[in-house]
């Protein structure tokens, strides 16, 4: 797979180290928290950086290796990209990698295209069977926002969001 930055990822993610039959069991929210971003804003041709929050549920024990996730948001960052892409890119990288039954991708991250006093953006997708569960997704929102959590919760609670695999129905805070 050499498109988007993501040449060599498919080895990387299929290593026996990255993808585990064994660690987590079904039903159990994995929720890997600040893995930091880093990237050129294809529409300004500015930097944004913060942080990207991932949580997916399993399915049949799947589960990436944390250094995996890190290294899949940086892959995807060495291409310039709208921050709505990279999380869209994120999502639709873990279904295709780790097939869960459901995922959500929260970035958060400052813009420098605002003259220096760049504005807090926040976006989400929501999919698979998270898309129906407003309590993992308030808790993925509540680890990944800290005391910001609170403002967010509405998202939660499915404004603005539908069912679906990434691309069909998401969210934007």
């Amino acid at each position: 797979m050499n498109r988007d930055g993501l040449s060599g990822l498919p080895t990387a993610m299929s290593r026996p180290t990255a993808i585990s039959d064994h660690v987590a069991g079904d039903g159990e929210l994995m929720i890997e928290l600040a893995i930091p971003v880093r990237c050129l804003c294809a529409a300004h041709h500015q930097p944004y950086s913060g942080h990207a929050h991932i949580g997916y549920l399993p399915d049949n024990g799947r589960i990436a290796a944390p250094c995996h996730m890190s290294e899949l948001v940086e892959r995807l960052c060495r291409t310039p990209r709208t921050q709505q892409s990279l999380t869209r890119k994120l999502a639709d990288t873990i279904a295709d990698f780790l097939r869960p039954a459901g995922a959500g991708v929260l970035v958060r991250a400052e813009h420098s295209c605002m003259n220096g006093h760049g504005p807090i953006v926040i976006t989400q997708t929501w999919w698979g069977s998270l898309s129906g569960m407003a309590p993992a997704r308030r808790e993925l929102l509540r680890l990944a926002h800290g005391p910001w959590h609170a403002m967010d919760m509405n998202l939660a609670d499915g404004l603005g969001e539908a069912p679906g695999r990434p691309g069909e129905g998401r969210g934007a805070g």
